[in-house]
């Protein structure tokens, strides 16, 4: 049963789910940089994370407005709500790249490596 799910006027829930899905969105936008700290490959801070950072914040909004109007809500509580939304969130990872791909082709390839 498909419900319509609009962002003005949404229940609470409707709201817990979709900062759940931008929080899912944004840990796969960033997934790379933090393993390159891990790996010790990114030691000191540079402009070009402030760019990776704002580009995450962009897509994942986007994705995360993309992914909330495809996925209707099924969960009653707030936990299960927002448990959802990270889940549905992380399993956007083609939305995710196909939006960084877009948006900056070159610090996709970049970034990957």
């Amino acid at each position: 049963m498909m419900q319509n799910i609009t962002l003005l006027g949404g229940t609470n829930l409707e709201y817990i789910y979709l900062i759940g899905i931008f929080v899912g969105v944004f840990i796969l936008s960033i997934a790379p940089y933090i393993r390159k700290l891990n790996e010790g490959t990114a030691t000191e801070w540079s402009h070009r994370y402030t760019l990776v950072m704002l580009t995450a914040f962009t897509v994942s909004t986007v994705a995360s407005f993309i992914v909330f109007s495809m996925n209707p809500l099924s969960a009653e509580t707030p936990i299960l709500a927002f448990a959802q939304g990270l889940i549905v969130g992380l399993a956007a990872k083609p939305t995710v790249e196909e939006l960084l791909k877009q948006l900056a082709p070159n610090w996709f390839e970049d970034i990957n490596k």
